[in-house]
């Protein structure tokens, strides 16, 4: 029995097939797609479940990062995709994004992406992010107090659970923690989607996506539950991975806040009492200077002489 083929379309001239032509082409990428399908575990490819080292970096807002994050980010603002209602929340159509997967990940150009549904681009973000060989941290193991195993690119074996204290202890983004816990390329891919989840956040009037709305979506992404744990403790392990995305959003948001705003000026008494002489004489009119009382010039009073 012959099976019909569905052709399928995306919006764009980057990313869409026609409907005749090419089908030696698409089937060698359909078989590919169909095995990212099969099983939990996906297979290592040319971008995904890949190391990070072993990517193409580039510079993107000031941060080295694999070109294939740097290019869905590029279409992600082209499209104005983060004002766009339900964004990361909503799953895109699923064979739209395993066809648009499958040829990245037979080597084709990145550029690809380009006119691809919004959903598509957010969907490839967050399987990145999701499949990053090991994760990108570790738990430890509830019972026997084991740790699991290090994260490939960590420089210490810090924890999930040791992060979240650091962050309750210090009430600021534990920097430091995030350096001995993710290698320089790791540390800086986290971080810029710690720069486009506040950026994300900054839109929420429009996308309805707040930052606890995204700790929802995130938190699995990159802290999932572990699978060996009982559904009770799997689901406790969840509800802490969402408060700790939820701070982590925050704590990136002050930081980043704090890093673009002014430093104050501090100013001694005689500078002030300059820049008020210089005000007031532009303006022909004489203002006391703050902590000190507006003198009037002293009449001695004319005493009768009956005093």
């Amino acid at each position: 029995m012959l099976r019909r083929e569905k052709s399928i379309k995306v919006r764009g001239s980057g990313g869409c097939p026609s409907d005749t032509g090419q089908l030696s082409r698409e089937k060698s990428i359909k078989v590919r797609a169909m095995r990212l399908l099969q099983g939990s575990s996906p297979p290592a490819g040319v971008w995904f479940n890949v190391e990070i080292d072993a990517l193409p970096m580039v510079t993107d807002r000031a941060r080295r990062v694999p070109a294939l994050l740097a290019e869905i980010r590029r279409n992600l603002d082209e499209l104005g995709a983060l004002k766009r209602e339900g964004i990361f929340r909503i799953s895109p159509d699923h064979s739209v994004y395993t066809f648009v997967r499958g040829r990245l990940e037979a080597g084709e150009d990145i550029g690809l992406l380009a006119g691809c549904p919004p959903d598509v681009l957010a969907g490839l973000l967050k399987e990145w992010f999701r499949e990053r060989p090991d994760g990108w941290l570790r738990r430890k193991d509830a019972e026997g107090g084991k740790q699991g195993k290090h994260a490939k690119g960590s420089n210490s074996g810090v924890s999930i659970e040791e992060l979240e204290a650091a962050m309750i202890s210090a009430q600021r983004v534990p920097t430091s923690v995030l350096k001995q816990a993710l290698g320089p390329a790791q540390r800086e891919s986290f971080l810029w989607l710690l720069d486009l989840l506040v950026e994300t956040a900054s839109f929420e009037a429009y996308s309805r996506m707040g930052v606890t709305a995204i700790a929802l979506i995130f938190a699995p992404v990159l802290f999932p539950p572990s699978t060996s744990r009982p559904p009770a403790e799997q689901l406790c392990q969840l509800r802490n991975s969402t408060t700790l995305c939820e701070r982590l959003i925050l704590f990136h948001k002050d930081q980043v806040a704090g890093a673009s705003r002014p430093p104050l000026l501090r100013r001694s008494s005689s500078s002030k009492r300059k820049l008020l002489e210089l005000s007031s004489a532009s303006t022909g009119s004489t203002l006391p200077v703050h902590g000190e009382e507006e003198r009037t010039p002293h009449t001695p009073k004319a005493h009768g002489v009956g005093d």
